[in-house]
């Protein structure tokens, strides 16, 4: 995978033989400012759906905070 991530994903192209990409969500955490002036720490934990494997579906985990103190 790439040395520095740039996102909240790295992609690595196939190698032959190998066909498929190399897919890796980065552990960031992203702070957010909700609309009501709050804050939410929000993680990317996947793209994938679990049943069918079809990408495209996010998936993470969050922490909702009042007064912006984790």
């Amino acid at each position: 995978m790439a040395e520095e991530s740039k996102g909240w994903w790295n992609y690595a192209p196939p190698v032959p033989p190998e066909t498929t990409p190399k897919q890796e969500i980065t552990k960031w955490v992203y702070v957010v400012k909700t609309a009501d002036g709050k804050f939410a720490k929000i993680q990317l934990t996947g793209y994938n759906n679990s049943k069918t494997n079809k990408s495209g579906f996010l998936t993470f985990k969050y922490k909702y905070s009042a007064n912006g103190k984790f």
